[in-house]
């Protein structure tokens, strides 16, 4: 009988397992209290809400109830339980033993001699562990002594799904990772882009780290500190020549923050909605290592479960707001479309009018309800017509379901757009080669839309969540106001999928789709008048000024980027 309850598993690896476990979450505390200024309950976006006043007030009232009551009470149930002298279960102790149980029970049946003494020990850990936090709550020193705590995150024990490459970099197969995407058709140049700058993050605040290592814990830490990052940091100034993690430590610097005038509670930081977008291509990640071998399949994906829930996300339509009838009035009434003082000064009235890129994706925007990269990124090859019909082919498009071929708005026919874009051009070229490719991705939007945004400003529509993809919302609105028309018809201009726009694909024939699709966009219609723009040469030939027009336009666009270079260097 005392054989059968003895336990096969030897103390000494037990206390192994264990130890390992209690020493992990000991330097993650004592990490994220170096990093964080001490231990914290307060997320950063709760701290922003509250302001820097109030939430050190409620954290010290939080840790004064954590020492006074929680960490007594704890002590002695975990002391109790550990003697065996448990009056009843204690659902705090037993929630914690069975989340850290999988990571040193190694499989071990629950009622098992081997899994009663890894229990015991897990007791004493969780004891060690609970002290080590009182003390960090109590602001008493850290043991600097150990160099753990110069590293940016916690070196975490290693389960048996991962040991055959734990010690390799995780981002060792990220390369691989994008290029099956790619090659699946999944992604399409916007993902390719995002998922270089979750890279990039990344390896900036864990440099180096390897596969073993990261754990839910690191997960957590990195969307935390991910939060308190401002936005487009790698961009503005003072921020963009630091990195993630001098930023983050150069935030809580009062000093510092006086110098460069910043306030705190008014900064702009990072979304949820960036910080779930890069959670899922790091959990995406994680799914291809499994798939691939890399990893066991069965291995926990640390980044599954982070960010909110579909149920608990904005509305699409509190993400961004339509233009108001005001604001479209103010922008086809600007300098843009009835005269500017010169090229450079677009926003100062004057008798100029320029028909490059600025001119015609603007009119494009609320008139053909496409995303900015889908129009910025068209050839010359991309205009084609169905019957009748000149339509854009939008082939760079979001997803799959995106691909479309829309009518080119009649305004814009009426403006000259064929003569001033197509007629007489090289079907590979750019149809507007004057936004220079940009980023990791050689997007040409980018340059259009810092372009615009600075417009808006300038002729006062700028307005927080109102920017060129809310004008999708204006033209959509505009379609199913005015006319009522199918659904489908809509979706089908502005590629958005769904069950009716697949059966409507599935029972007209293409020539047909181009009448219906051509509805749609001459029902859009913003009674803003426009007939001193029309074009008065002669229609199906190039514009006498076209080629003109481009070639002085590609060569501001090539002196604009030189000079930005010139003052980033």
């Amino acid at each position: 009988m005392t054989t059968e309850l003895s336990p096969t598993l030897k103390p000494m690896e037990a206390r192994r397992r264990v130890r390992a476990i209690v020493d992990a979450e000991i330097e993650a505390l004592e990490t994220e209290a170096l990093m964080r200024g001490g231990l914290k309950v307060l997320t950063p976006d709760e701290t922003e809400k509250l302001g820097q006043r109030e939430a050190t007030e409620l954290e010290a009232l939080f840790g004064g109830v954590f020492l006074a009551f929680g960490h007594r009470r704890l002590q002695e149930k975990l002391a109790a339980k550990r003697a065996g002298m448990a009056v009843e279960s204690n659902t705090d102790i037993d929630a914690m033993l069975e989340a850290y149980r999988p990571m040193f029970s190694d499989g071990l049946l629950p009622a098992s001699p081997d899994a009663m003494l890894i229990d015991q020990l897990a007791l004493s850990g969780l004891s060690e562990i609970l002290e080590k936090r009182r003390a960090l709550t109590a602001g008493e020193a850290l043991d600097l002594s150990s160099p753990a705590h110069l590293a940016p995150a916690p070196e975490q024990p290693v389960s048996r799904e991962i040991s055959l490459n734990a010690s390799m970099p995780f981002m060792t197969w990220w390369d691989e990772y994008t290029t099956a995407k790619i090659n699946a058709d999944d992604w399409k140049k916007g993902n390719l882009r995002d998922a270089g700058s979750t890279r990039r993050l990344f390896d900036q605040l864990y440099p180096g780290i390897k596969l073993g290592a990261v754990d839910r814990r690191l997960v957590s830490t990195f969307r935390t500190d991910f939060f308190r990052l401002p936005q487009k940091h790698a961009q503005q100034l003072p921020f963009k020549d630091l990195s993630p993690r001098d930023l983050l430590k150069l935030l809580e610097d009062e000093v510092w923050l006086a110098k460069h005038k910043i306030d705190l509670t008014t900064l702009r930081l990072k979304d949820a909605g960036t910080v779930d977008k890069y959670t899922s291509f790091l959990q995406g990640y994680w799914e291809h290592l499994g798939v691939h071998g890399v990893i066991s399949d069965s291995a926990q994906n640390p980044f599954a479960g982070f960010g909110r829930s579909k149920k608990s996300k904005k509305k699409s339509r509190e993400q961004r707001k339509a233009w108001s009838a005001d604001q479209i009035k103010l922008l086809f009434t600007s300098p843009l479309f009835t005269g500017c003082k010169t090229t450079f000064r677009r926003s100062s009235p004057g008798t100029v009018i320029v028909r490059d890129a600025k001119f015609w994706v603007t009119l494009m925007g609320p008139h053909l309800g496409a995303r900015l990269n889908e129009v910025c990124s068209l050839k010359v090859s991309d205009i084609v017509r169905e019957g009748e019909v000149p339509v854009f082919q939008i082939r760079e498009a979001k997803n799959e379901a995106s691909e479309r071929d829309p009518p080119i708005p009649p305004v814009a026919l009426a403006l000259g757009f064929l003569e001033y874009r197509f007629h007489g051009r090289k079907p590979e070229e750019p149809l507007f080669p004057e936004l220079l490719p940009q980023g990791a991705t050689g997007d040409r939007s980018i340059s259009f839309s810092k372009w615009f945004g600075r417009y808006r400003r300038d002729i006062g529509v700028a307005e927080e969540l109102v920017d060129f993809h809310s004008l999708r919302a204006n033209f959509i609105t505009e379609a199913v106001n005015k006319l009522g028309l199918n659904n489908a018809w809509i979706d089908e201009v502005t590629g958005h999928s769904n069950s009716e726009r697949q059966s409507e694909r599935s029972r007209y024939t293409k020539e047909i789709w181009a009448d219906n699709k051509l509805k749609v966009v001459s029902a859009v219609d913003y009674d803003i008048d426009l007939s001193h723009l029309t074009y008065r040469g002669t229609k199906g030939i190039q514009a006498p000024e076209a080629a003109l027009i481009i070639k002085a336009a590609v060569i501001r666009a090539e002196r604009d980027k030189e000079v930005a270079s010139k003052k980033n260097i």
